[in-house]
């Protein structure tokens, strides 16, 4: 499952919010505005913590507090009362979401747990679920059911069976199934295990053994393997069941031995079990040069520590893709700017990108630093801001987006006043700027004077910078402009979207790396000891959509100077001659 929606009721500064999640989601504030709150929420949702009083908005102590979950990418399949069946089959979805919903009515950690569902909009039909099967087969009776190749042995199959009965004459309304109460526990169990895994990670450091930024990537990499290798479930989950068993023994034998003295004093003598945390048992202390205490180092390494597991996860992710062992998780990472040079923060972005391109994984941040805010997918993008009495809000989307550049005082890319710019030249990304820009440099006929004249940017892409740069290009009121978009389908449905202000110009192929030397490309590649080109010479000249490069490859050659680092004359005769009748067009313009 994939959390896509989050909402706060009475929570701390929250009064009633909810917020968007994607895979890469960033929530943007100045200090105290809300942002740790959103993350602190999940964890207690997710019963990584305990919810406590002081919990509680303080203008509404007197009304409960609600956590409401809601998730995407159900699995096909789940077990109840060892029978298989689905959770849409079930009518425990709600606009074909999977939402959960815990509600805290006192101060204490105890809650009161609740699917949201769509279903027939008859009265206690919420309380099915926890129906037995006699009195399954005594509703289908009062219903007057006919029974047609339907087990009456199986719950699941007269659950559905009366659902579909009840459908032909109701409306679906929203119902709330309690988990919680004891009817309910049986299925609370296997819902539980289709959640994400939840991990946190604060700006906050402890500074002791027991730190934080040591643990957590510790705690992590045990939850994230529990999640994803069967093999270790199976085998914890055997020890665990072996343990449970002798100690039922034992309070058997106790029971036995009770009654012997005295049959009234006990009919049972249970031993309840809790799922043990295994990630709680292992605390090793790390230590690094000289056997000093990371904890004892500076801020800074401890905060790489943070950086190189994310590092070394979206590895682990990758290996696994093949495996079908992938899980679902959630990095929550508080502020990657804290203690980070920027060049680390750029890396760690990186790998969170890799990450969220895996199967089951989902990164939040959250992030007061421009930088930040201009580098992260612009769609997963939430502000949280407080209103003149002190409220909590976010808002999304360009209202956010607007919000932020604001907020944060962000600055377009380009700083130059209209007067000294002819041409404005803009391209779907950064490669794509510096490939052009060292284009221009080596094919225009123009003078370093007129060259001054025309500016390259990026304006396609999925960050902020792309509002940022469209709205500097309408204070710029240029009549000429040109648009360089690739040749995928993805670049045509560009050119159809753009007005007729712009003059429209698209590459024959799919990507820029496409117009870089092949040699050049084969060389680079062949320095990493983890990436391969696995197009063939006669691919890349053709340059086609199946032929593009993978998103770690493309990085590998950004981060090698690939883009601005070649010799154009060293081109194919075909791609040279388009790439120099690209550049004349651009020439014609000054």
């Amino acid at each position: 499952m994939k959390l896509t929606k989050f909402e706060l009721k009475n929570f701390r500064g929250y009064q009633n919010a909810t917020i968007d999640f994607s895979n890469f989601s960033t929530i943007v504030g100045i200090n105290d505005s809300g942002k740790s709150t959103i993350f602190e929420a999940l964890d207690i949702f997710f019963d990584n913590t305990k919810f406590d009083g002081s919990d509680r908005n303080i203008k509404h102590l007197d009304q409960s507090v609600e956590l409401i979950a809601h998730f995407k990418d159900l699995p096909d399949e789940i077990t109840i009362e060892s029978v298989k069946t689905n959770i849409k089959s079930e009518f425990l979805t709600c606009d074909n979401e999977f939402v959960l919903k815990k509600v805290f009515t006192s101060d204490s950690a105890k809650f009161s747990e609740f699917v949201v569902a769509d279903m027939p909009d008859v009265d206690d039909i919420e309380k099915i679920h926890s129906l037995k099967i006699k009195d399954l087969r005594k509703k289908v009776s009062e219903l007057g059911i006919t029974l047609e190749n339907v087990d009456q042995r199986v719950s699941s199959e007269l659950r559905q069976t009366i659902f579909q009965e009840l459908q032909k004459v109701n409306t679906l309304a929203v119902k709330e199934i309690e988990l919680r109460s004891e009817d309910g526990k049986w299925i609370s169990l296997e819902l539980h295990k289709e959640l994400p895994l939840y991990q946190l990670f604060k700006a906050d450091r402890e500074n002791s053994d027991g730190d934080n930024e040591v643990q957590d990537p510790i705690k992590a990499i045990v939850k994230s393997t529990l999640s994803t290798n069967t093999d270790l479930q199976d085998k914890l989950t055997t020890v665990f069941e072996e343990v449970k068993s002798e100690v039922t023994k034992t309070t058997d034998a106790t029971l036995n031995l009770l009654k012997s003295m005295n049959t009234e004093l006990a009919n049972s003598l249970n031993a309840e079990f809790a799922s043990p945390k295994w990630e709680t048992l292992f605390k090793p202390s790390l230590k690094t040069d000289e056997s000093i205490p990371l904890n004892k180092r500076g801020s800074g390494v401890r905060r790489l520590v943070l950086l190189n597991f994310f590092r070394a996860e979206a590895q682990r992710r990758f290996s696994q893709i093949s495996d079908n062992k992938v899980g679902n998780i959630i990095y929550a990472f508080e502020e990657p700017e804290t203690a980070l040079h920027p060049k680390f923060q750029r890396i760690l972005l990186d790998s969170f990108e890799d990450m969220v391109s895996t199967p089951g994984v989902q990164i939040m941040i959250t992030t007061h630093s421009p930088e930040i805010a201009k580098s992260v997918p612009k769609n997963g993008i939430s502000l949280v801001k407080r209103d003149e009495i002190g409220n909590a809000h976010i808002c999304s989307g360009q209202e956010a987006v607007s919000n932020i550049v604001h907020q944060l005082g962000l600055l377009p890319d380009i700083k130059l006043y209209a007067d000294q710019l002819s041409v404005l030249v803009v391209l779907e990304g950064p490669t794509d700027v510096q490939y052009f820009e060292k284009a221009f440099e080596q094919l225009s006929s123009k003078s370093s004077e007129e060259r001054q004249r025309v500016a390259f940017m990026f304006g396609g892409g999925n960050a902020i910078v792309e509002s940022l740069n469209s709205n500097y290009i309408k204070q710029l009121n240029l009549d000429k402009k040109i648009v360089i978009v690739d040749g995928d389908q993805s670049g045509q449905d560009d050119l159809l979207n753009m007005g007729d202000d712009v003059f429209k110009l698209q590459l024959k192929k799919s990507t820029i790396e496409f117009y870089l030397p092949f040699d050049h490309i084969q060389n680079i590649v062949s320095q990493s000891n983890q990436l391969e080109l696995t197009c063939s010479f006669a691919d890349w000249q053709t340059g086609a959509d199946y032929s593009k490069l993978s998103r770690g490859v493309k990085r590998f050659l950004k981060q090698s100077n690939a883009y601005s680092n070649y010799d154009i004359h060293d081109l194919p005769q075909k791609e040279l001659a388009e790439v120099t009748e690209l550049i004349t067009k651009i020439d014609s313009f000054i």
